[in-house]
């Protein structure tokens, strides 16, 4: 899992694509966009997790276009989480990280509001969303995931995740040490006792695509949190250890323009 890239900046953006071709373009370009009127290096790491549409040749583009961007694809579909521990992995020498969705639910703008949580000393911050609209499997299966984290992490009481976070590289850091062939970024994060926050947000109406979280799927996520992060689910967990993932190809990146 080693990258031979050196990166060193203030600030990375990780996003795990899965079919999202339409809504590629527009998260880069308003991601570039306002961090450079912030006046805050910033660099892109888009993980393209095995997608059957043209994402690929998509981030291609982005990456050739510019020199802030790297898009890196995987050999199949490793599941978000792991995707997201892949860009963490490569953008490791970034002083702060985050991770957020690829269909502009998570609005690119709200990144300034995690950052500037995150300088109050906070080595965490989730920004969480509006979630009375969301279907009732989704209320429930999130509850049984807080539920899960209260058993496995010393995750703070009242404190809620999500996929869009902020955290410090020296957090970043410990996690990818410690990864295995299955890796839940929150709950490998309690781990290590960040000092953590909430941010809350009113989360847009989806544009594109529709959500991958079938009720099978979040409870086979759920059943693999309990596998790898509970000493009971120890009993269940695969004998040979495997990989968290593989890289296929990547495009661009910005070594050595720093």
């Amino acid at each position: 899992m080693r990258s031979d890239l050196r990166p060193a900046g203030e600030l990375a953006v990780v996003v795990a694509v899965y079919n999202s071709a339409p809504s590629l373009q527009e998260l880069a370009e308003r991601l570039l966009a306002y961090w450079q009127g912030r006046d805050i290096s910033v660099h892109l790491v888009l993980v393209d997790d095995g997608s059957t549409d043209n994402s690929w040749q998509v981030l291609c583009r982005l990456a050739e276009d510019n020199s802030a961007i790297l898009a890196v694809r995987l050999r199949r579909n490793f599941g978000q989480q792991n995707a997201l521990l892949c860009g963490l992995q490569l953008a490791g020498g970034h002083r702060y990280l985050i991770t957020m969705d690829d269909d502009l639910q998570h609005p690119p703008e709200l990144g300034g509001s995690l950052y500037d949580r995150a300088k109050e000393g906070y080595d965490l911050v989730y920004a969480i969303p509006n979630i009375r609209h969301r279907p009732l499997y989704r209320r429930l299966g999130a509850a049984l995931r807080d539920g899960l984290f209260a058993l496995c992490t010393h995750k703070p009481k009242g404190i809620k995740v999500s996929a869009y976070r902020i955290m410090t590289g020296e957090l970043a850091k410990k996690i990818c040490a410690g990864a295995r062939e299955f890796v839940y970024l929150s709950a490998a994060s309690f781990l290590h006792s960040p000092r953590v926050d909430n941010l809350p947000f009113s989360q847009p109406p989806r544009r594109y695509g529709r959500s991958g979280y079938t009720l099978r799927r979040l409870t086979e996520l759920y059943w693999k949190l309990f596998v790898y992060y509970t000493a009971p689910g120890s009993l269940f967990r695969p004998r040979e250890r495997g990989v968290p993932y593989e890289i296929n190809s990547r495009m661009g990146g910005w070594e050595d323009d720093e």
